[in-house]
């Protein structure tokens, strides 16, 4: 998807007839333009071959948002209009900026197994709802302001120096530099 392009992921043909849209990539791509949605319903986006690399803006739809899949954002993702972004699988890494609005939430459900990996210069601005459910990995290398980021039974890896604010509640292991 080039710059200036739009994926808009919708559950009908512009009139929003269908109330979901269940879109399958299955293999590699770069986003350097906008992935979002403008309808209501479900609206999901999974990678289930090699890695959507994302140097544009991924942004949630009036009814919120599933990923899935190998993610590697170098661009914006951004939670807003209080609606949910959801990451059920795979290895998120974001060297560039997740923008999470006041009362917008970006999730990974408890027992996807995902990996949100926030390297440096990675930045996670905070405003609204940032979690983990248990029994998934969260390493921290970059930044994070606003909220903290809470963690609920997951496995949290200091990599990095970067300030941040890390709630930790359950049954949770840390690792890494803790220097």
């Amino acid at each position: 998807i080039a710059s200036g392009q739009t994926l808009q992921l919708d559950g009908g043909t512009g009139f929003c007839q269908i109330p979901s849209a269940a879109v399958t990539a299955t293999a590699s791509f770069t986003n350097a333009g906008m992935i979002t949605g403008s309808c209501g319903g479900t609206v999901s986006l999974t990678q289930t071959s090699g890695t959507l690399t994302n140097t544009g803006t991924i942004a949630t739809s009036p009814a919120g948002l599933d990923l899935s899949g190998k993610i590697v954002n170098t661009g914006s993702v951004q939670a807003g209009g209080g609606q949910t972004l959801s990451y059920t699988h795979g290895t998120f890494t974001n060297k560039g900026t997740v923008t999470v609005a006041g009362s917008s939430t970006f999730s990974v459900p408890g027992g996807a197994g995902a990996t949100f990996a926030n390297n440096g210069p990675g930045s996670i601005s905070n405003g609204g709802s940032f979690s983990l459910g248990s029994g998934n990995t969260f390493t921290e290398a970059g930044t994070i302001s606003g909220g903290n980021v809470l963690l609920i039974g997951d496995a949290l890896h200091y990599t990095g120096g970067g300030a941040s604010t890390i709630e930790m509640q359950g049954a949770s292991t840390l690792s890494g530099n803790l220097a």
